[in-house]
């Protein structure tokens, strides 16, 4: 019985698969990534199948804050675009670090956009 297997520490090894679940979830989803569950051989054939998809249709941004002034404050990002059927997954936010270099105080998002391939101009 599973519910009998314990970690190296003692822990049930259902408890330690539930918190790692909740801190991968979590993690996905502060960074603006996906969390993709491969309990088979199957399942993880299918989802690097998408993981190569996605970074296939993968994009960057960058874009200069307007004040530098609020140096170590955390700033929110909010990314739309104006395409039907489009998913933008994209970081919510980032801590404003000043920097004298005009390239290092440019901020970068990274992201994928879901469905947007036949709307992209390639080359």
């Amino acid at each position: 019985m599973h519910s009998d297997l314990r970690t190296a520490n003692g822990e049930r090894l259902d408890t330690a698969y539930a918190r790692a679940d909740r801190y991968l979830h979590a993690m996905a989803d502060k960074s603006g990534g996906r969390f993709y569950y491969a309990d088979t051989r199957k399942r993880l054939t299918e989802v690097f199948t998408q993981i190569a998809k996605e970074l296939r249709e993968q994009y960057s941004l960058g874009y200069y804050p307007r004040s530098q002034e609020q140096e170590g404050k955390q700033r929110l990002i909010k990314v739309r675009v104006n395409v039907p059927g489009v998913v933008v997954r994209a970081r919510k936010s980032y801590i404003n670090k000043h920097s004298s270099s005009g390239t290092e105080r440019q901020r970068m998002i990274t992201g994928s956009l879901s469905g947007l391939a036949p709307y992209v101009r390639r080359g």
